[in-house]
Protein backbone atom coordinates (compact mmCIF):
# COMPACT_ATOMS: atom_id res chain seq x y z
CA UNK A 1 0.00 0.00 0.00
CA UNK A 2 1.19 3.52 -0.96
CA UNK A 3 1.02 5.85 1.67
CA UNK A 4 1.93 9.64 0.56
CA UNK A 5 2.66 12.44 2.64
CA UNK A 6 -0.04 14.82 4.15
CA UNK A 7 0.72 18.55 5.33
CA UNK A 8 -1.24 19.42 6.79
CA UNK A 9 -3.27 17.24 8.10
CA UNK A 10 -7.09 17.09 10.03
CA UNK A 11 -9.47 14.82 11.06
CA UNK A 12 -12.06 12.88 12.89
CA UNK A 13 -12.07 9.18 14.24
CA UNK A 14 -14.16 7.25 17.02
CA UNK A 15 -11.56 5.36 19.27
CA UNK A 16 -11.57 1.50 19.02
CA UNK A 17 -12.44 -0.55 22.04
CA UNK A 18 -9.68 -1.26 24.11
CA UNK A 19 -8.24 -4.41 23.56
CA UNK A 20 -6.82 -5.49 27.15
CA UNK A 21 -9.82 -4.47 28.79
CA UNK A 22 -12.14 -6.87 25.80
CA UNK A 23 -10.00 -9.64 26.60
CA UNK A 24 -10.41 -9.59 30.34
CA UNK A 25 -14.35 -8.74 29.90
CA UNK A 26 -14.58 -12.17 28.00
CA UNK A 27 -12.15 -14.38 30.31
CA UNK A 28 -14.55 -13.41 33.44
CA UNK A 29 -17.93 -13.47 31.70
CA UNK A 30 -16.96 -17.04 30.75
CA UNK A 31 -15.52 -18.25 33.61
CA UNK A 32 -18.34 -17.14 36.23
CA UNK A 33 -21.94 -18.19 36.08
CA UNK A 34 -24.93 -17.44 34.04
CA UNK A 35 -25.43 -14.66 30.82
CA UNK A 36 -23.69 -11.36 30.18
CA UNK A 37 -23.44 -8.60 27.86
CA UNK A 38 -20.27 -7.53 26.43
CA UNK A 39 -21.03 -3.63 24.96
CA UNK A 40 -18.58 -1.90 22.36
CA UNK A 41 -15.84 -4.84 22.52
CA UNK A 42 -12.90 -4.88 20.19
CA UNK A 43 -12.88 -7.41 17.51
CA UNK A 44 -9.92 -8.50 16.42
CA UNK A 45 -7.36 -11.30 16.37
CA UNK A 46 -6.77 -11.49 19.73
CA UNK A 47 -10.08 -11.09 20.83
CA UNK A 48 -10.95 -13.93 18.92
CA UNK A 49 -8.01 -16.32 19.82
CA UNK A 50 -9.63 -15.38 24.33
CA UNK A 51 -13.17 -16.28 22.99
CA UNK A 52 -11.93 -19.59 21.06
CA UNK A 53 -10.08 -20.78 23.89
CA UNK A 54 -13.33 -20.02 26.10
CA UNK A 55 -15.88 -21.99 23.75
CA UNK A 56 -13.06 -24.80 24.26
CA UNK A 57 -13.00 -24.69 28.11
CA UNK A 58 -17.19 -24.89 28.53
CA UNK A 59 -18.25 -21.74 27.71
CA UNK A 60 -21.51 -20.17 25.31
CA UNK A 61 -20.16 -17.17 23.22
CA UNK A 62 -21.61 -15.33 19.99
CA UNK A 63 -21.07 -11.86 18.27
CA UNK A 64 -24.69 -9.84 17.37
CA UNK A 65 -25.16 -5.96 17.38
CA UNK A 66 -21.50 -4.83 18.27
CA UNK A 67 -21.78 -7.01 21.16
CA UNK A 68 -20.76 -10.37 23.04
CA UNK A 69 -23.22 -12.17 24.57
CA UNK A 70 -21.62 -15.29 27.09
CA UNK A 71 -22.67 -17.51 29.22
CA UNK A 72 -20.44 -18.68 31.15
CA UNK A 73 -19.39 -21.81 33.41
CA UNK A 74 -17.04 -23.23 36.09
CA UNK A 75 -17.56 -27.01 35.03
CA UNK A 76 -14.23 -26.47 32.61
CA UNK A 77 -13.72 -29.27 30.43
CA UNK A 78 -10.04 -30.82 31.20
CA UNK A 79 -6.73 -31.57 28.79
CA UNK A 80 -8.08 -28.92 25.92
CA UNK A 81 -4.76 -27.48 24.21
CA UNK A 82 -5.79 -24.05 23.85
CA UNK A 83 -4.24 -22.10 20.80
CA UNK A 84 -3.53 -18.64 22.03
CA UNK A 85 -2.60 -17.57 18.63
CA UNK A 86 -0.65 -14.16 18.59
CA UNK A 87 -1.94 -12.95 22.21
CA UNK A 88 0.60 -12.98 24.76
CA UNK A 89 -2.34 -11.36 27.23
CA UNK A 90 -4.83 -14.25 26.76
CA UNK A 91 -2.10 -16.81 27.34
CA UNK A 92 -1.21 -15.15 31.43
CA UNK A 93 -4.80 -14.68 31.90
CA UNK A 94 -5.50 -17.96 31.16
CA UNK A 95 -2.69 -19.71 32.96
CA UNK A 96 -3.09 -17.82 35.94
CA UNK A 97 -7.53 -18.42 35.69
CA UNK A 98 -6.79 -21.91 35.05
CA UNK A 99 -4.00 -22.45 37.36
CA UNK A 100 -6.98 -21.31 40.18
CA UNK A 101 -9.51 -24.10 38.59
CA UNK A 102 -7.03 -26.59 38.90
CA UNK A 103 -7.79 -27.60 35.45
CA UNK A 104 -4.86 -28.77 33.31
CA UNK A 105 -4.33 -27.75 29.77
CA UNK A 106 -1.31 -27.45 27.28
CA UNK A 107 -1.40 -23.40 25.69
CA UNK A 108 0.12 -23.15 22.41
CA UNK A 109 0.66 -20.32 19.96
CA UNK A 110 1.27 -18.51 16.36
CA UNK A 111 5.04 -18.58 15.55
CA UNK A 112 5.83 -14.94 17.41
CA UNK A 113 3.88 -16.07 20.26
CA UNK A 114 6.29 -19.34 20.72
CA UNK A 115 9.80 -17.39 20.68
CA UNK A 116 8.07 -15.80 23.71
CA UNK A 117 9.39 -16.30 27.27
CA UNK A 118 6.47 -16.39 30.04
CA UNK A 119 8.55 -17.08 32.93
CA UNK A 120 7.19 -14.13 34.54
CA UNK A 121 3.78 -15.57 34.88
CA UNK A 122 5.19 -19.42 35.66
CA UNK A 123 6.62 -18.52 38.17
CA UNK A 124 4.97 -17.21 40.98
CA UNK A 125 2.10 -19.67 40.51
CA UNK A 126 4.51 -22.76 40.67
CA UNK A 127 5.87 -21.15 43.78
CA UNK A 128 1.85 -21.24 44.83
CA UNK A 129 1.90 -24.71 43.96
CA UNK A 130 1.03 -24.98 40.61
CA UNK A 131 3.07 -27.88 38.24
CA UNK A 132 3.62 -26.20 35.00
CA UNK A 133 6.14 -27.41 32.25
CA UNK A 134 7.25 -26.09 29.81
CA UNK A 135 10.48 -25.03 27.69
CA UNK A 136 12.29 -22.94 30.02
CA UNK A 137 9.31 -20.19 29.62
CA UNK A 138 8.20 -20.69 26.10
CA UNK A 139 5.60 -22.66 24.54
CA UNK A 140 3.98 -25.78 24.65
CA UNK A 141 3.14 -24.83 28.26
CA UNK A 142 1.38 -27.46 29.83
CA UNK A 143 -0.57 -26.77 32.94
CA UNK A 144 -0.31 -30.32 34.99
CA UNK A 145 -1.62 -29.21 38.52
CA UNK A 146 -3.64 -25.94 40.04
CA UNK A 147 -2.45 -23.58 42.81
CA UNK A 148 -2.51 -25.19 46.70
CA UNK A 149 -1.05 -22.31 48.95
CA UNK A 150 -1.14 -18.04 48.65
CA UNK A 151 0.33 -16.39 45.82
CA UNK A 152 2.92 -13.62 45.89
CA UNK A 153 4.46 -11.97 42.92
CA UNK A 154 6.54 -8.80 42.54
CA UNK A 155 6.08 -7.13 38.60
CA UNK A 156 5.96 -3.93 35.92
CA UNK A 157 3.56 -6.39 33.80
CA UNK A 158 -0.29 -5.63 33.91
CA UNK A 159 -0.71 -9.18 32.15
CA UNK A 160 1.74 -10.60 34.97
CA UNK A 161 -0.53 -8.70 37.77
CA UNK A 162 -4.26 -10.22 36.23
CA UNK A 163 -3.01 -13.26 36.26
CA UNK A 164 -1.96 -13.68 39.92
CA UNK A 165 -4.84 -11.93 40.74
CA UNK A 166 -7.34 -14.28 38.46
CA UNK A 167 -5.53 -17.16 39.99
CA UNK A 168 -6.14 -16.21 43.46
CA UNK A 169 -9.87 -15.25 42.64
CA UNK A 170 -10.73 -18.87 41.45
CA UNK A 171 -8.52 -20.91 43.61
CA UNK A 172 -9.34 -19.25 46.99
CA UNK A 173 -5.79 -18.09 47.75
CA UNK A 174 -4.80 -14.85 48.84
CA UNK A 175 -2.83 -13.39 46.09
CA UNK A 176 -0.61 -10.30 46.64
CA UNK A 177 1.04 -8.09 44.48
CA UNK A 178 3.74 -5.56 44.70
CA UNK A 179 3.77 -3.35 41.35
CA UNK A 180 7.06 -2.27 40.36
CA UNK A 181 6.00 0.78 38.21
CA UNK A 182 3.16 2.30 37.61
CA UNK A 183 0.43 0.16 35.57
CA UNK A 184 -2.69 -0.57 34.06
CA UNK A 185 -5.42 -1.37 36.72
CA UNK A 186 -7.96 -2.77 34.44
CA UNK A 187 -7.86 -5.89 36.31
CA UNK A 188 -8.68 -5.20 40.05
CA UNK A 189 -11.24 -2.11 38.53
CA UNK A 190 -13.39 -5.26 36.82
CA UNK A 191 -12.84 -7.32 39.92
CA UNK A 192 -13.95 -5.23 42.40
CA UNK A 193 -17.04 -4.73 40.45
CA UNK A 194 -17.99 -7.76 40.01
CA UNK A 195 -17.49 -8.11 44.08
CA UNK A 196 -14.08 -9.16 44.86
CA UNK A 197 -12.32 -7.78 47.55
CA UNK A 198 -9.26 -6.03 46.53
CA UNK A 199 -7.43 -3.68 49.09
CA UNK A 200 -4.21 -1.39 48.06
CA UNK A 201 -1.74 -0.42 50.12
CA UNK A 202 0.33 1.91 48.18
CA UNK A 203 1.81 0.07 45.32
CA UNK A 204 0.80 -3.56 46.78
CA UNK A 205 -2.64 -5.20 46.09
CA UNK A 206 -3.73 -7.82 47.97
CA UNK A 207 -6.91 -9.90 46.84
CA UNK A 208 -8.57 -11.86 49.72
CA UNK A 209 -11.88 -13.61 49.08
CA UNK A 210 -14.99 -12.18 46.98
CA UNK A 211 -17.54 -13.81 45.14
CA UNK A 212 -17.64 -12.21 41.83
CA UNK A 213 -21.02 -12.15 39.70
CA UNK A 214 -21.38 -9.81 36.17
CA UNK A 215 -24.15 -9.19 34.33
CA UNK A 216 -23.07 -6.40 31.57
CA UNK A 217 -19.49 -4.86 31.01
CA UNK A 218 -19.00 -1.96 28.67
CA UNK A 219 -15.35 -1.36 26.80
CA UNK A 220 -14.22 1.80 26.85
CA UNK A 221 -11.56 3.09 23.91
CA UNK A 222 -8.04 2.54 23.61
CA UNK A 223 -5.44 5.02 24.07
CA UNK A 224 -3.00 3.34 22.71
CA UNK A 225 -5.16 3.23 19.37
CA UNK A 226 -5.81 6.88 19.45
CA UNK A 227 -2.31 7.35 19.83
CA UNK A 228 -1.54 6.61 16.58
CA UNK A 229 -4.36 9.82 14.89
CA UNK A 230 -3.20 11.80 17.77
CA UNK A 231 0.50 11.63 16.38
CA UNK A 232 -0.67 12.85 12.98
CA UNK A 233 -2.20 15.67 14.72
CA UNK A 234 0.38 16.96 17.20
CA UNK A 235 2.64 16.96 13.81
CA UNK A 236 0.62 17.62 10.94
CA UNK A 237 -2.26 19.75 12.04
CA UNK A 238 -5.69 19.33 14.21
CA UNK A 239 -7.22 15.84 15.13
CA UNK A 240 -9.94 15.04 17.14
CA UNK A 241 -10.41 11.52 18.47
CA UNK A 242 -13.98 10.74 20.52
CA UNK A 243 -14.70 8.21 23.00
CA UNK A 244 -11.12 7.88 24.71
CA UNK A 245 -10.43 5.69 28.40
CA UNK A 246 -8.79 7.82 30.20
CA UNK A 247 -8.15 5.44 33.20
CA UNK A 248 -5.60 5.54 35.98
CA UNK A 249 -1.86 4.96 34.48
CA UNK A 250 -3.03 4.80 30.99
CA UNK A 251 -2.61 8.61 30.42
CA UNK A 252 1.09 8.45 29.87
CA UNK A 253 1.68 9.11 26.20
CA UNK A 254 -0.52 12.31 26.68
CA UNK A 255 1.02 13.29 29.78
CA UNK A 256 5.00 13.10 28.56
CA UNK A 257 4.09 15.09 25.35
CA UNK A 258 2.27 17.46 27.47
CA UNK A 259 4.84 18.86 29.55
CA UNK A 260 7.33 18.40 26.47
CA UNK A 261 5.01 21.12 24.88
CA UNK A 262 2.28 19.20 22.92
CA UNK A 263 -0.97 20.93 22.60
CA UNK A 264 -4.18 18.52 23.61
CA UNK A 265 -7.15 19.47 24.36
CA UNK A 266 -9.55 16.98 26.59
CA UNK A 267 -13.10 17.48 27.35
CA UNK A 268 -14.40 14.61 29.35
CA UNK A 269 -17.88 13.07 27.90
CA UNK A 270 -18.53 10.10 30.56
CA UNK A 271 -16.44 8.86 33.44
CA UNK A 272 -13.43 8.10 32.34
CA UNK A 273 -14.12 8.77 28.38
CA UNK A 274 -13.18 11.69 26.83
CA UNK A 275 -13.02 13.31 23.41
CA UNK A 276 -9.20 14.24 22.81
CA UNK A 277 -8.15 16.85 20.50
CA UNK A 278 -4.28 17.17 19.49
CA UNK A 279 -2.96 20.35 17.82
CA UNK A 280 0.26 20.79 16.24
CA UNK A 281 2.62 21.97 18.44
CA UNK A 282 6.73 22.61 18.75
CA UNK A 283 7.24 19.90 21.11
CA UNK A 284 10.69 20.04 22.95
CA UNK A 285 13.04 16.86 23.20
CA UNK A 286 11.92 14.71 26.18
CA UNK A 287 13.53 12.09 28.91
CA UNK A 288 11.66 9.48 30.17
CA UNK A 289 12.18 7.55 33.45
CA UNK A 290 12.05 3.94 34.01
CA UNK A 291 9.09 4.00 36.27
CA UNK A 292 6.88 5.26 34.10
CA UNK A 293 7.19 2.98 31.02
CA UNK A 294 4.08 0.95 32.16
CA UNK A 295 1.67 3.74 31.20
CA UNK A 296 2.68 4.14 27.80
CA UNK A 297 4.83 1.06 26.48
CA UNK A 298 2.52 0.68 23.61
CA UNK A 299 3.26 4.09 22.36
CA UNK A 300 7.05 3.98 22.38
CA UNK A 301 7.18 3.76 18.53
CA UNK A 302 4.94 6.57 18.28
CA UNK A 303 7.05 8.86 20.76
CA UNK A 304 10.25 7.86 18.38
CA UNK A 305 8.55 9.36 15.95
CA UNK A 306 7.59 12.29 17.55
CA UNK A 307 10.70 13.07 18.58
CA UNK A 308 12.68 12.39 14.82
CA UNK A 309 10.99 16.06 15.14
CA UNK A 310 12.31 17.78 17.83
CA UNK A 311 15.40 19.50 17.87
CA UNK A 312 17.76 17.84 20.38
CA UNK A 313 17.97 14.02 22.01
CA UNK A 314 15.34 12.20 23.46
CA UNK A 315 16.08 9.76 25.47
CA UNK A 316 13.22 6.82 26.83
CA UNK A 317 14.39 4.72 29.72
CA UNK A 318 14.23 1.01 30.87
CA UNK A 319 12.23 -0.60 27.88
CA UNK A 320 13.86 -4.21 28.23
CA UNK A 321 9.95 -5.75 28.03
CA UNK A 322 9.73 -4.07 24.50
CA UNK A 323 12.23 -6.98 23.68
CA UNK A 324 9.87 -9.50 24.50
CA UNK A 325 6.76 -8.58 22.36
CA UNK A 326 5.42 -9.67 18.88
CA UNK A 327 8.97 -8.56 17.95
CA UNK A 328 11.81 -7.08 19.76
CA UNK A 329 9.71 -3.71 19.31
CA UNK A 330 13.39 -1.76 20.52
CA UNK A 331 15.27 -2.90 17.97
CA UNK A 332 12.27 -2.41 15.47
CA UNK A 333 11.95 1.08 16.47
CA UNK A 334 15.28 1.87 15.85
CA UNK A 335 14.87 0.57 12.68
CA UNK A 336 11.68 1.73 11.76
CA UNK A 337 13.50 5.49 12.70
CA UNK A 338 16.18 5.17 10.59
CA UNK A 339 14.48 4.00 7.34
CA UNK A 340 12.44 6.83 7.46
CA UNK A 341 15.56 8.91 7.59
CA UNK A 342 15.81 9.75 11.25
CA UNK A 343 18.32 9.03 13.44
CA UNK A 344 17.88 6.41 16.37
CA UNK A 345 20.24 4.08 18.56
CA UNK A 346 19.55 2.01 21.76
CA UNK A 347 21.84 1.97 24.62
CA UNK A 348 21.99 -0.67 27.32
CA UNK A 349 17.72 -0.52 27.82
CA UNK A 350 17.28 2.91 26.76
CA UNK A 351 15.65 4.52 23.31
CA UNK A 352 17.96 7.36 22.15
CA UNK A 353 16.54 9.55 19.35
CA UNK A 354 18.29 12.67 17.93
CA UNK A 355 15.55 14.82 16.64
CA UNK A 356 16.46 17.37 13.63
CA UNK A 357 13.61 18.64 11.29
CA UNK A 358 11.50 14.93 11.03
CA UNK A 359 11.74 12.32 8.76
CA UNK A 360 12.33 12.08 4.44
CA UNK A 361 10.44 9.13 3.99
CA UNK A 362 10.63 7.75 0.89
CA UNK A 363 11.25 3.48 2.44
CA UNK A 364 9.52 0.59 2.15
CA UNK A 365 8.05 -1.01 5.42
CA UNK A 366 6.99 -4.93 6.39
CA UNK A 367 6.75 -6.44 9.62
CA UNK A 368 4.48 -9.18 11.60
CA UNK A 369 4.10 -6.89 14.45
CA UNK A 370 0.84 -4.94 14.11
CA UNK A 371 1.95 -1.89 16.30
CA UNK A 372 5.33 -1.13 14.16
CA UNK A 373 3.08 -1.68 10.89
CA UNK A 374 0.93 1.38 12.57
CA UNK A 375 3.66 3.08 13.73
CA UNK A 376 5.18 3.12 10.26
CA UNK A 377 2.27 4.19 8.29
CA UNK A 378 1.72 7.41 10.80
CA UNK A 379 6.52 7.92 9.95
CA UNK A 380 4.85 7.47 6.16
CA UNK A 381 2.43 10.38 6.53
CA UNK A 382 4.38 13.05 8.39
CA UNK A 383 7.73 12.53 6.34
CA UNK A 384 8.45 14.42 3.41
CA UNK A 385 7.91 11.87 0.44
CA UNK A 386 5.64 8.91 2.19
CA UNK A 387 6.51 4.88 1.57
CA UNK A 388 4.81 1.73 1.06
CA UNK A 389 3.24 -0.78 3.56
CA UNK A 390 4.32 -4.11 2.52
CA UNK A 391 2.16 -6.21 5.48
CA UNK A 392 -1.15 -4.52 6.34
CA UNK A 393 -2.37 -7.08 7.13
CA UNK A 394 -0.70 -7.65 10.78
CA UNK A 395 -3.01 -4.69 12.18
CA UNK A 396 -5.86 -7.36 12.11
CA UNK A 397 -4.50 -8.55 15.69
CA UNK A 398 -5.51 -5.56 17.53
CA UNK A 399 -6.60 -2.78 15.11
CA UNK A 400 -8.14 -4.33 11.90
CA UNK A 401 -9.93 -1.38 10.83
CA UNK A 402 -6.97 0.96 11.24
CA UNK A 403 -6.97 1.77 7.27
CA UNK A 404 -10.21 1.66 7.07
CA UNK A 405 -10.25 4.48 9.28
CA UNK A 406 -7.49 6.52 7.64
CA UNK A 407 -9.00 6.18 4.24
CA UNK A 408 -12.83 4.98 3.63
CA UNK A 409 -13.83 8.62 4.62
CA UNK A 410 -10.51 10.24 3.00
CA UNK A 411 -10.23 13.33 1.34
CA UNK A 412 -7.23 15.08 0.03
CA UNK A 413 -5.70 18.27 -1.75
CA UNK A 414 -3.08 17.90 -4.31
CA UNK A 415 -0.94 20.57 -5.57
CA UNK A 416 2.75 20.95 -6.54
CA UNK A 417 3.01 22.79 -2.97
CA UNK A 418 -0.06 22.91 -0.69
CA UNK A 419 1.95 23.07 2.62
CA UNK A 420 0.26 26.15 3.51
CA UNK A 421 -2.95 25.90 2.66
CA UNK A 422 -6.30 25.97 5.05
CA UNK A 423 -8.21 24.10 2.72
CA UNK A 424 -8.01 21.62 6.00
CA UNK A 425 -9.19 23.78 8.44
CA UNK A 426 -12.01 25.03 6.25
CA UNK A 427 -13.25 21.41 5.41
CA UNK A 428 -12.80 20.49 9.26
CA UNK A 429 -15.64 22.70 9.59
CA UNK A 430 -18.22 20.58 7.70
CA UNK A 431 -16.82 17.52 8.48
CA UNK A 432 -16.70 17.43 11.46
CA UNK A 433 -20.72 17.71 11.78
CA UNK A 434 -21.49 15.06 9.74
CA UNK A 435 -18.72 12.27 9.96
CA UNK A 436 -17.45 10.62 12.88
CA UNK A 437 -14.88 9.00 11.13
CA UNK A 438 -13.09 11.16 8.44
CA UNK A 439 -9.59 12.36 7.50
CA UNK A 440 -8.32 15.41 5.12
CA UNK A 441 -4.57 15.52 4.15
CA UNK A 442 -2.84 18.14 1.54
CA UNK A 443 -0.66 16.55 -0.41
CA UNK A 444 2.46 17.80 -2.26
CA UNK A 445 4.00 16.15 -4.99
CA UNK A 446 5.72 16.37 -8.09
CA UNK A 447 3.72 16.14 -11.60
CA UNK A 448 4.89 12.12 -12.32
CA UNK A 449 4.33 11.64 -8.16
CA UNK A 450 0.59 13.51 -8.68
CA UNK A 451 -0.19 11.34 -12.05
CA UNK A 452 0.89 8.03 -9.49
CA UNK A 453 -1.36 9.80 -6.51
CA UNK A 454 -4.43 10.10 -8.92
CA UNK A 455 -4.50 6.75 -10.58
CA UNK A 456 -3.72 4.66 -7.29
CA UNK A 457 -3.89 6.30 -4.20
CA UNK A 458 -7.43 5.52 -1.77
CA UNK A 459 -8.58 8.61 -0.93
CA UNK A 460 -12.57 8.83 -1.84
CA UNK A 461 -12.46 12.38 -2.76
CA UNK A 462 -9.17 14.41 -4.19
CA UNK A 463 -9.59 18.27 -4.48
CA UNK A 464 -7.05 19.46 -7.30
CA UNK A 465 -4.99 22.69 -7.95
CA UNK A 466 -3.42 23.70 -10.45
CA UNK A 467 -0.70 23.12 -11.94
CA UNK A 468 -2.07 19.74 -12.43
CA UNK A 469 -5.76 20.41 -13.38
CA UNK A 470 -5.21 19.91 -16.99
CA UNK A 471 -3.65 16.62 -16.41
CA UNK A 472 -6.72 15.52 -14.03
CA UNK A 473 -8.41 16.41 -16.92
CA UNK A 474 -6.68 14.01 -19.61
CA UNK A 475 -6.06 11.05 -17.37
CA UNK A 476 -9.82 10.83 -16.29
CA UNK A 477 -11.75 8.44 -18.46
CA UNK A 478 -14.88 9.12 -17.20
CA UNK A 479 -15.88 12.86 -16.96
CA UNK A 480 -18.67 14.64 -15.16
CA UNK A 481 -21.29 16.14 -17.86
CA UNK A 482 -20.05 19.88 -17.73
CA UNK A 483 -16.68 19.51 -17.67
CA UNK A 484 -15.29 19.30 -21.17
CA UNK A 485 -16.67 22.82 -21.73
CA UNK A 486 -13.97 23.72 -19.12
CA UNK A 487 -11.17 20.60 -19.99
CA UNK A 488 -10.11 20.97 -16.47
CA UNK A 489 -10.76 18.87 -13.30
CA UNK A 490 -10.51 19.96 -9.75
CA UNK A 491 -12.59 17.04 -8.15
CA UNK A 492 -12.15 13.80 -7.95
CA UNK A 493 -14.63 11.22 -6.44
CA UNK A 494 -15.25 7.22 -7.33
CA UNK A 495 -12.90 7.62 -10.46
CA UNK A 496 -14.77 10.57 -11.90
CA UNK A 497 -13.79 13.62 -12.74
CA UNK A 498 -15.65 17.23 -11.71
CA UNK A 499 -14.78 20.88 -11.93
CA UNK A 500 -16.30 22.49 -9.47
CA UNK A 501 -14.98 26.02 -9.97
CA UNK A 502 -17.44 27.12 -12.93
CA UNK A 503 -20.33 26.04 -10.42
CA UNK A 504 -18.68 27.92 -7.57
CA UNK A 505 -18.11 31.00 -9.61
CA UNK A 506 -21.70 31.23 -10.45
CA UNK A 507 -22.58 30.63 -6.99
CA UNK A 508 -20.85 33.71 -5.73
CA UNK A 509 -22.28 35.94 -8.76
CA UNK A 510 -25.71 35.03 -7.67
CA UNK A 511 -24.86 35.66 -4.31
CA UNK A 512 -23.93 38.92 -5.11
CA UNK A 513 -27.18 39.87 -6.79
CA UNK A 514 -25.21 39.64 -10.19
CA UNK A 515 -26.73 38.50 -13.60
CA UNK A 516 -24.77 37.27 -15.49
CA UNK A 517 -26.76 35.40 -18.12
CA UNK A 518 -26.11 36.46 -21.34
CA UNK A 519 -22.71 38.69 -20.30
CA UNK A 520 -19.28 37.95 -20.81
CA UNK A 521 -17.54 37.80 -17.62
CA UNK A 522 -13.59 38.88 -17.14
CA UNK A 523 -11.81 36.63 -14.58
CA UNK A 524 -8.45 38.28 -13.50
CA UNK A 525 -5.79 35.72 -11.90
CA UNK A 526 -3.60 32.45 -12.62
CA UNK A 527 -5.32 30.17 -9.95
CA UNK A 528 -7.93 27.48 -10.58
CA UNK A 529 -11.09 29.73 -11.30
CA UNK A 530 -9.63 31.87 -13.70
CA UNK A 531 -8.05 28.75 -15.50
CA UNK A 532 -11.18 26.86 -15.70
Amino acid sequence: MKIYPANPFSGRFSCPADKSETLRCLLLSALTEGEKIIDNPLIAEDTLSMAECLKKLCAEIRFEDDKFFVRGATDLFLGETLDCGNSATTLRLLLGALSGFGVTATFTGDESLQKRDFSDIIAPLTDAGAVIESNDGLLPITLKKGVTKPLNAQTASAQVKGGVLLAGLFGKQKATVKELAPMRDVTERLLTLGGANIVKNGDTLTLDGGEVAFEKFTVGGDISSAAFFLTLGLLRGVVTVTGVDLAKNRTGFLDVLSAAGAKFKIVKTNDNLAEVTAYRSKISPFVTECEAVGTFVDEVPLLAVIAAFCNGETRIKGLSKLRNKETDRLAGTVELINLAGGSARVEGDDLVIVGTNGLKGDFAYSSIDHRMTMAATVAMLVSEKGGTINNEKSVAVSFPNFFDKLFTNSFALVGEDVTMSLSFLAHKITLDKYLSDYSFSCVSLDENSAIDFLEKSAYKSINITNPYKIKAYELMERLHRRVPKVKSVNLVSRGEGYNTDLSGMELFLNHEDYSFKDKKVLVYGSGGVARS
